[in-house]
């Protein structure tokens, strides 16, 4: 059976300096974290390491878990989430430009393991 990678984008999230936002991941598919503007920490479980991710800069998140991002700066941060499900390809053989807008997936092979990205 095909499959493809399915990605569905958030509103774009603005963080202020000091302010904390905790997203919960999806047990089957990826997230990835994009910021267009300021710099962010980043934290996910099953990771015991601290990512700071500047203006166009992005991180790959693969499993269930929950992740922590804090704006870390002066400056607001702007933040884009995507969310990416591995469905059959035959249920979506129509994509809105929307949601092919991220990089295609082969551009992140091997990025991604529960807990680790990059």
């Amino acid at each position: 059976m095909d499959t493809t990678l399915h990605f569905t984008p958030s509103s774009p999230l603005s963080l202020r300096p000091g302010a904390v936002l905790t997203l919960a991941r999806p047990h089957d598919g990826y997230t990835r974290v994009q910021v267009d503007a300021g710099r962010i920490w980043l934290t996910q479980s099953g990771d015991a390491g601290d990512h700071f991710l500047a203006a166009g800069e992005d991180w790959l998140l693969c499993g269930a878990g929950e992740v922590v991002i804090e704006c870390d700066g002066a400056e607001t941060a702007r933040v884009q989430v995507w969310h990416a499900g591995v469905r059959p390809a035959a249920a979506h053989s129509r994509v809105s430009p929307a949601r092919a807008a991220p990089p295609a997936p082969s551009a992140w092979a091997g990025r991604c393991a529960p807990g680790h990205s990059g």
